[in-house]
């Protein structure tokens, strides 16, 4: 019996032959000589990858220790990860490493993507760029609302829920946080995602 390997030339009867990317199966005549039948070009189209993008909503320092062996420091970084069209993740590492710490925290946030259903709001049908219903976050002692509003209004929230809403292909909604101090903004990112993550699994409440 004959081996072939993908890529590599094989010989039979002092035959050579090659086994290429485009044949799955080879068969063989009554006086053995080979027949390639090549893949169709449908099963050579690989599905295209979804296209995603991620923004950094923020990175500092937890704390910087000088010790004998030096500056001894940690950062923490927040990084979302979306694709514009109804699809958001979240994550977030602490790493002695600045751009280590972005890194895990993209990573993280790639492997919590969540499907989030947008709708239209009823005095402006057409395209679905607004959550479906009212959503409500919670995140430590921050309580974030997100309300749909009509196409066109865009987005009335702080320039970092901006950017996060617009990762997940809101584009039109208020949003409203609840809190004693709003100058948390990892806490914010973490309530706003916290919200359209319980609406994909059909609770709107944290």
């Amino acid at each position: 019996m004959v081996k072939l390997q993908l890529g590599k030339v094989s010989t039979m009867d002092g035959l050579r032959f090659r086994w290429d990317l485009d044949i799955t199966r080879v068969g063989f005549h009554e006086y053995g000589e080979p027949v390639f039948q090549p893949t169709p070009h449908s099963m050579l189209q690989s599905t295209p990858k979804e296209v995603t993008r991620s923004e950094v909503i923020k990175t500092y320092s937890l704390y910087n220790e000088n010790n004998r062996s030096g500056t001894r420091s940690r950062h923490r970084a927040v990084v979302a990860v979306g694709n514009d069209s109804g699809k958001i993740g979240l994550g977030s590492k602490i790493h002695r490493d600045r751009k280590v710490a972005i890194q895990k925290a993209r990573e993280l946030a790639e492997q919590s993507q969540v499907n989030i259903p947008l709708g239209c709001h009823p005095s402006t049908p057409g395209e679905n760029q607004t959550v479906q219903r009212e959503l409500t976050g919670l995140h430590g002692d921050l309580t974030i609302r997100i309300v749909p509003t009509a196409r066109g209004t865009g987005i009335n929230a702080s320039p970092m829920a901006i950017v996060f809403l617009k990762l997940a292909g809101i584009k039109d909604c208020d949003v409203f946080p609840e809190a004693s101090r709003l100058d948390n903004t990892p806490s914010m990112a973490f309530a706003l995602y916290n919200a359209v993550r319980c609406e994909c699994q059909g609770d709107g409440q944290t």
